[in-house]
């Protein structure tokens, strides 16, 4: 719904630990504004798009890369109101 918080969270694993960006739609977010989140916390990550409306709507990927390889995941963020 327009106005809410949204989180994504997942573990995170891998030896050494990986670096961790975060898309929309392939390109990167800034995810030191007020606008994105990237929370971790030992293995736990926790990733938060703030008071959502309709130009948060689309596809967020997490990369997750490290010197033995690279994985991603995605999720389809839908913004819609009250029925």
């Amino acid at each position: 719904m327009p106005g809410y918080d949204v989180k994504f969270g997942g573990r995170i694993s891998g030896n050494p630990f990986p670096e961790i960006a975060w898309l929309k739609d392939g390109k990167p977010l800034d995810t030191t504004s007020d606008k994105y989140k990237v929370k971790v916390d030992n293995d736990m990550m926790t990733f938060s798009v703030r008071d959502c409306d309709d130009k948060d709507v689309g596809v967020y990927s997490c990369v997750l890369k490290n010197s033995e390889g690279e994985d991603k995941c995605q999720a389809k963020l839908e913004v819609v109101d009250k029925p």
